[in-house]
């Protein structure tokens, strides 16, 4: 399935085209309710071909990486070390802590997360530490 039939499904992509300003994009993530798995596609630029998205270079790390490849990246692309046990606490789907929030950037709280944790189904908890 290509980007397009997915958005074909979409009761009315008028607004979705009005937010992007254009269906056009060169690379896309997507994840449908009943996946059991991210879902990345071809580009049809102009009908008559489709080419690679570039999604494999652009995502891999996120769906198929470790949490020392995501740190590694982390690390270089906000140029600052990043806490490798506090990834591998994420990365383990894991309840986030405030210790663990702190570890991963000092300036947001676990209670400014909250709406969003929620939002995305992340695991929550009362526990403590790593």
């Amino acid at each position: 399935m290509t980007v397009r039939d997915a958005a074909r499904q979409l009761p009315d992509i008028s607004a979705l085209r009005n937010r992007c300003r254009a269906m056009a994009m060169t690379a896309c993530l997507w994840r449908e309710a009943e996946d059991s798995q991210w879902r990345t596609g071809d580009v049809d630029f102009d009908g008559s071909s489709t080419v690679p998205d570039g999604a494999d270079w652009l995502f891999g790390f996120l769906t198929d990486g470790s949490p020392e490849e995501y740190a590694d990246w982390a690390a270089g692309y906000y140029g600052i070390p990043v806490d490798l046990a506090a990834v591998r606490h994420v990365y383990a789907l894991r309840p986030l802590t405030p210790e663990i929030v702190s570890d991963l950037n000092p300036e947001v709280s676990l209670d400014r997360l909250a709406d969003s944790i929620a939002g995305i189904g992340y695991p929550q908890g009362e526990g403590r530490g790593r």
